[in-house]
């Protein structure tokens, strides 16, 4: 298959044309975060996890903002679930703080533009290594929803 040689939005727009991917869950990153994307995903029946960046623009505001209400208000009406994982090994230790909200469609999307939308995470690495510390955020679109 030559056009994975230069991955794009287009390769994913082959790709799943080509893939049986019913049942499957899709994880891309945020050059998958496309609208036509996320519909031939859903199309075939499978679910989507994509990486939200900066450049998604109203999809990314939004998300941005709900997170903030959420953790202003502490998380009235807003269905919501954590995770902690901590690591520690080669000198390294990690700590990841996971956030999921659920049940969003209606305040992210409404008019249901992004297919199957039914949750938004944030994971939250703190990691330190020879004595520097560096903390990185990570945006994600979901069609899951978290167990209970």
């Amino acid at each position: 298959m030559e056009f994975l040689n230069a991955p794009s939005h287009k390769t994913f727009r082959k790709l799943g044309k080509v893939l049986e991917l019913s049942g499957c869950l899709v994880t891309i990153d945020a050059i998958g975060c496309q609208k036509e994307i996320v519909r031939l995903i859903t199309q075939q029946n499978a679910d989507y996890v994509i990486t939200l960046k900066k450049n998604q623009g109203n999809l990314y505001n939004e998300v941005e903002k709900l997170f903030q209400s959420g953790i202003g208000t502490g998380f009235q009406e807003i269905q919501h679930s954590t995770y902690k994982t901590e690591e520690v090994g080669h000198g390294r230790h990690e700590i990841r703080h996971y956030l999921m909200l659920s049940g969003i469609q209606s305040r992210l999307d409404p008019d249901s533009i992004w297919s199957k939308l039914n949750s938004v995470g944030m994971v939250e690495s703190v990691r330190s290594l020879d004595g520097k510390t560096t903390v990185e955020t990570c945006r994600f679109t979901t069609t899951n929803m978290p167990s209970k």
